[in-house]
């Protein structure tokens, strides 16, 4: 089944509808982007357009056949827009303070509220209340169909690489999401999880877990990862298994050292190595990873005649090409060099200038 139902045939389109059914709408099915993409400036001059009574584009909504969660539509496409109009109702952002009514040319909304402006010109909430959206609403209960209608409405809108690749109906794409909103280690990271990054941080920890050492985690590589496990079965089980059990022990390492989860590009780094290291003391293995944080920051900060080549290295490599299975390995071994100095209690800047070109290239 596949209907398409236009604004036009549809009673109970107003924005106040809308909000009132706010309960009733999934604003994060699985193809969805991560919220929060617009900033403060955006919103605000999207209440502006509605305020001032342009024209806007087209909502798209799914509207569920069937739902165990209670839900009756799905956002297909103006997540950002109708997340932008409900926020406002509930008075998470003023209007710009540079705002203009039309109008009559006055800026006497301008920085207030919806609850302000609601008091004090009714009328002129009222107005956008009864705005009516153009909410195009697609009636299927074939998901793929929907799927493919999200990118194909988001072609032009930039959709990065995690973005497409999450909006893909798979097992492991449903298990990485799961992991990532439950499991503490995503609670201690010190970035923002922008546009699914950590979502696309466990896909490469997943690869390097299949491939037990160090691989490509390129694009097309990720996207094969997700391919070839669309449906369960007892190897990404397994694989997933171990994942747990090195996360948890990444937890223990880093507890009370979260700083060191500032980088996403050495955080694979730090996946493979305590997975080396997995009979290893942990804590002694967090306080190596500090010693080495800190030897690297005070590296930055000597002259280029007295600093360590084999650090600068190791800093270029984690901003240049961090993808590479080259650069992995080479981090990687970096990592083993020092840890082994560490261990043997000679650890210092300039222990290990030099590396054997045969451990280090491929």
């Amino acid at each position: 089944m596949f209907e398409i139902i236009p604004t036009r045939t549809e009673p109970n389109q107003t924005i106040f509808d809308w909000y009132k059914r706010r309960k009733k709408i999934n604003f994060n099915p699985p193809y969805q982007r991560v919220s929060g993409l617009w900033d403060i400036s955006g919103r605000q001059l999207f209440i502006d357009s509605l305020i001032n009574s342009f024209d806007i584009p087209k909502f798209y909504v799914h509207r569920l056949l069937s739902s165990e969660e209670g839900y009756f539509f799905s956002i297909v496409d103006g997540k950002q827009r109708i997340q932008s109009i409900f926020d406002f109702i509930e008075n998470k952002f003023p209007l710009s303070k540079d705002f203009v009514l039309y109008e009559d040319g006055s800026d006497k909304l301008a920085g207030k509220y919806y609850e302000e402006i609601s008091s004090q010109y009714p009328k002129i909430i009222n107005q956008f209340d009864q705005y009516i959206l153009d909410v195009v609403q697609v009636v299927t209960d074939d998901e793929e169909l929907i799927r493919e209608m999200f990118l194909r409405l988001n072609e032009g809108v930039n959709l990065n690489n995690s973005e497409k690749r999450l909006s893909k109906n798979s097992f492991l794409n449903n298990k990485i999401k799961e992991i990532v909103n439950t499991n503490k280690l995503f609670e201690m990271i010190q970035f923002k999880n922008r546009r699914y990054e950590y979502e696309e941080l466990l896909t490469k920890i997943i690869l390097i877990e299949q491939e037990e050492g160090p691989v490509s985690l390129s694009k097309k590589n990720l996207d094969l990862l997700i391919d070839e496990y669309k449906y369960f079965n007892i190897k990404i089980e397994h694989i997933l298994d171990s994942v747990n059990l090195i996360i948890e022990n990444m937890i223990r390492i880093f507890e009370g050292k979260e700083f060191l989860l500032s980088q996403k590009s050495i955080i694979p780094i730090y996946y493979l190595f305590v997975k080396e290291k997995s009979h290893a003391n942990s804590e002694q293995i967090g306080e190596f990873l500090s010693v080495f944080d800190v030897m690297r920051y005070e590296n930055r900060k000597l002259d280029i005649l007295q600093s360590n080549p084999i650090l600068i290295e190791f800093d270029r490599l984690n901003q240049q090409g961090a993808n590479s299975k080259n650069s992995i390995k080479k981090r990687y071994l970096i990592f083993e060099h020092f840890y082994n100095a560490f261990l043997a209690g000679t650890i210092k800047i300039n222990t290990i200038t030099e590396l054997n070109e045969n451990d280090l290239d491929d």
